[in-house]
């Protein structure tokens, strides 16, 4: 889980420093994925990595670590 939230964070730094993501195209994208109107996604390579490694810490961290509160009352 370290690995994912260091390659989240290099990736987003990548984003903002090496290869500037297109904000406008990816608010049209996200809108698009909240209203079921799907647009094309933003073709920046940090961008798709960034995403590929946050879908994965959001499957992984509530079962590693949300878990760990019904352990106090056994």
């Amino acid at each position: 889980m370290l690995m994912l939230l260091i390659g989240i964070g290099l990736s987003g730094l990548g984003m903002t420093y090496i290869d500037h993501t297109d904000i406008v195209s990816m608010k049209t994208f996200m809108l698009g994925l909240m209203y079921f109107d799907l647009q094309p996604m933003p073709s920046n390579p940090f961008l798709i990595v960034h995403l590929s490694l946050v879908v994965p810490l959001m499957i992984i961290f509530p079962f590693s670590k949300l878990i760990h509160a019904p352990g106090l009352f056994f």
